[in-house]
């Protein structure tokens, strides 16, 4: 009897210690906060820094946000810079080239971008806050001679790029310069409706969504590099006006660990005790 039940025993724990080792990810600096403030743990192309409320707005949490722009002149105290061609930020994110005007928007002359390289389990949610600014439309209700509609033609976006290590790349969209857009009055210059907010005046850009939130939940286990860009597109003409993109709070919510083993050792366990018990 005692050498059935050490059998057993010795069963469970191999079946405990024989267990693949289940690894959870962390975002490096998903908050943007270390060192009062910076893309430490990210890697940056073109016109990407970390800031503070006072110009671009709040950030989602904390004290810090990331910031992205197509182009900054620092008339409003802003770091001056300017994003890079489409050529550079793809070869920078790991993605083909001209993977960004594949999306459908028109040419991509002006990138700016963030990643980092996380490993994810199948399951595994990447999810992150984001406001996406614009100058490309403006509806502010206080000034409707200034009103502008957004068009096909100078449609700057927003993206999450996402290449595995054993995968396809993809970019995926995240938002553009139609944002709830509803043409109430064609006739009207100002006739129209988006989903963007006017900005203080101390901000660059004249139009908001506001944070929003993003999910990405991982298809299969795998190391992606994943990575947040803005970009200037058009169709014909560049008429050179500006986007940006805020990006906080990035992190992962983990897939329960797998327990299949751990209940069948329980069940084992609870087997011998209700054996035990009997005898």
């Amino acid at each position: 009897m005692h050498s059935k039940r050490n059998a057993l025993r010795t069963l469970v724990v191999a079946l405990v210690v024989g267990a693949t080792p289940f690894v959870h990810a962390q975002v490096v600096n998903g908050g943007f906060e270390d060192a009062g403030g910076s893309l430490n743990g990210w890697g940056s192309s073109g016109n990407a820094f970390a800031s503070n409320g006072s110009i671009f707005g709040p950030p989602a949490g904390g004290s810090f946000q990331a910031t992205l722009a197509t182009s900054t002149d620092g008339s409003f105290g802003e770091p001056i810079g300017s994003g890079v061609s489409e050529s550079t930020a793809t070869s920078f994110l790991g993605l083909a080239s001209g993977a960004l005007s594949a999306v459908g928007n028109g040419n991509v002359d002006m990138v700016s971008a963030i990643t980092q390289t996380i490993h994810l389990n199948a399951g595994d949610k990447l999810v992150f806050k984001y406001n996406f600014l614009t100058n490309q439309t403006n509806n502010d209700p206080s000034a409707p001679a200034f009103a502008q509609r957004p068009s096909a033609a100078h449609n700057d976006f927003a993206f999450l790029s996402l290449v595995p290590t054993g995968g396809s790349a993809a970019v995926l969209k995240l938002i553009d310069t139609f944002y709830g857009y509803q043409d109430i009055t064609p006739s009207d210059p100002a006739g129209f409706l988006t989903g963007f907010t006017t900005t203080p005046v101390t901000n660059p850009f004249i139009s908001e969504s506001g944070y929003l939130t993003g999910t990405f939940t991982a298809l299969s286990t795998d190391d992606y590099n994943f990575g947040f860009g803005v970009t200037n597109a058009f169709s014909g003409v560049n008429n050179g006006i500006n986007s940006g993109l805020l990006v906080d709070n990035v992190h992962v919510v983990a897939v329960p660990e797998p327990a299949t083993m751990a209940a069948l050792g329980l069940g084992l366990v609870g087997t011998l005790r209700r054996r035990s018990k009997n005898r």
